[in-house]
């Protein structure tokens, strides 16, 4: 049938904006006492996210600096372009890491994909783009960048409008391995019966036969669990 189909879905939790002021905040802190003081450790993480934001805002911003109370002393914090793109680098190498895996996860590889669509607001420093161009060898004009702050959002909004008329545009994937708890007689242990595999088609069924572990046994518990 028509509609948009997806092929394989990845993510990760430790490579996002919330990294990127950790690191930023821990590169410009003044000492070891920093992390003890709750207060100057905001002060510093707040300086590192609107830092990160006017970097990244503009290209013709070459640095962020505030005069802050840190520990009851004046500092002056600094941060460059250099430093910043240096700071968040190994993060956005992570992040790629994501995109490869989900890729693979669909049967596919780089020179498969016709389009990249950047989305979340790290990408919206040039060296994100920089670097997905040199981890997928793909032509610069198949890169691209356009309201990466609001991409989600109308990804949301276009999923909704599927619903609301009540037409299936979007056929999805299941984003996590269905299983079942069963007892493993072989090795004595619980064990996961996989159901429905990760990145299997919705909606999709299955068919198994349990058995009881005892031949008296009356009730039946059926223990699903999702994993990655």
């Amino acid at each position: 049938p028509d509609g948009r189909y997806v092929l394989a879905t990845e993510g990760s939790n430790s490579s996002g904006g919330a990294h990127f002021v950790e690191a930023i905040g821990i590169a410009i802190s003044v000492g070891e006492s920093i992390a003890r003081d709750l207060g100057s450790w905001q002060l510093l993480r707040r300086f590192a996210e609107d830092s990160k934001i006017k970097l990244f805002s503009s290209s013709r911003v070459t640095q962020a600096r505030s005069n802050l109370l840190v520990g009851g002393q004046p500092f002056a914090a600094l941060l460059s372009r250099r430093q910043l793109d240096r700071l968040v680098a190994p993060y956005i190498a992570k992040a790629l890491d994501v995109p490869e895996t989900c890729i693979a996860g669909a049967g596919l590889a780089w020179r498969d994909i016709d389009l990249v669509l950047l989305a979340g607001g790290a990408t919206t420093m040039p060296t994100a783009k920089e670097l997905v161009l040199e981890r997928s060898g793909l032509p610069p004009e198949t890169v691209m960048a356009q309201q990466q702050h609001q991409a989600v959002a109308y990804g949301a909004a276009i999923l909704a409008d599927g619903i609301e008329s009540g037409e299936r545009r979007t056929h999805n994937v299941a984003t996590f391995e269905l299983g079942m708890r069963t007892w493993d007689r072989a090795s004595g242990k619980v064990a996961i019966t996989p159901l429905i595999k990760r990145n299997t088609p919705l909606p999709a069924t299955k068919r198994l036969t349990l058995y009881t572990t005892r031949p008296d046994q009356t009730r039946l518990v059926l223990d699903l669990v999702q994993t990655r």
